[in-house]
């Protein structure tokens, strides 16, 4: 059976080009130009007939179809450098790991920190699945859980990975953002607030205890003149504030990459609501040295990060 591929190198162009969201920092990581990536990314898109990334003023974003396909183009080249690494040295046995994670945190801050892990440990490998439910190592489906909980899971290891929150964001270039933070600080944040969401929705996740309720009742906000978009899924929130339909509470590690690139801004500052906290579970205490151990060393390297950008951004919280 013959295998249709698009052109490879054009599928390592991108795939680079879309973890960093950059064409420059996608040159700089194959050690190629700009313009070689840029041609290349137009190239693949020519091939499927859509297009992967909008093009701005210095600036590039995942089109919808872009988002998808990234995923299964990383997911693939991680297993395809584990493979040869494999053949590279045929002595040393395959080390595989199986990490489940709620879906939109795997897609926004799991798999973008995933693809340093690979390199540095090349004979690795790691498969991803998506659950929110409570750690279960007994059914021996996967070696690694992260979830997001209120306290720590009895009966597993649990290691704190970060703290998690939620902010108010809005896509950038919004009327109504630009309005809210050119006025600053002046007016009150229930002034702000309004000027925020007129002529837009809140997007609401539905059944989310940790949502738009709560960070009213924080901050003292009436939410009298607010109307909502109600999704199923965080990940589908994300989409939605990314589209420019509205204003979304997202925890901060979903979107951090996104706030630093100036895809979504957040006009009411650091105006945040506390509440859980993410843990690396595993059914017992990682042997160092062990895979497992590993990876739970690089994730908590790459959390690190989270805690620096959460403290310099809190500087300026309202």
């Amino acid at each position: 059976m013959k295998i249709l591929l698009p052109p490879l190198n054009a599928l390592r162009a991108f795939e680079s080009a879309a973890r960093h969201e950059s064409f420059s920092l996608a040159a700089g990581e194959l050690s190629v130009t700009h313009g070689a990536v840029s041609r290349q990314v137009v190239l693949l898109e020519e091939h499927l007939g859509v297009l992967l990334f909008e093009r701005g003023h210095r600036q590039v974003r995942l089109t919808r179809a872009g988002s998808a396909l990234r995923d299964e183009v990383t997911a693939s080249l991680l297993r395809i450098a584990a493979a040869t690494a494999r053949v590279r040295d045929p002595g040393q046995s395959a080390q595989r790991l199986r990490v489940s994670a709620p879906p939109a945190f795997s897609v926004r801050w799991l798999i973008p920190r995933l693809s340093g892990f690979q390199r540095e440990r090349p004979g690795i490998e790691v498969s991803l699945t998506s659950s929110v439910a409570a750690p279960d190592f007994a059914n021996g489906l996967y070696d690694l859980a992260i979830r997001r909980l209120d306290r720590a899971p009895r009966q597993v290891h649990a290691r704190p990975l970060f703290a998690e929150h939620s902010i108010p964001v809005a896509r950038t270039g919004t009327a109504q953002v630009q309005q809210v933070i050119s006025r600053g600080r002046v007016r009150s944040l229930q002034a702000r607030f309004n000027d925020l969401i007129g002529d837009t929705r809140l997007i609401r996740v539905a059944g989310e205890p940790r949502g738009w309720a709560a960070w009213a009742h924080r901050w003292g906000i009436s939410l009298s003149k607010a109307r909502f978009l109600e999704v199923e899924q965080t990940y589908l929130s994300v989409q939605a504030v990314m589209e420019g339909l509205g204003v979304a509470l997202l925890p901060y590690s979903l979107i951090m990459d996104d706030l630093e690139r100036g895809v979504l801004q957040a006009p009411l500052g650091h105006c945040r609501i506390d509440d859980s906290r993410y843990f690396l579970t595993s059914a017992h205490l990682p042997r160092p040295g062990s895979a497992l151990f590993h990876l739970v060393e690089h994730l908590s390297a790459q959390a690190r990060q989270v805690y620096k950008r959460i403290d310099c951004d809190s500087r300026t919280a309202t």
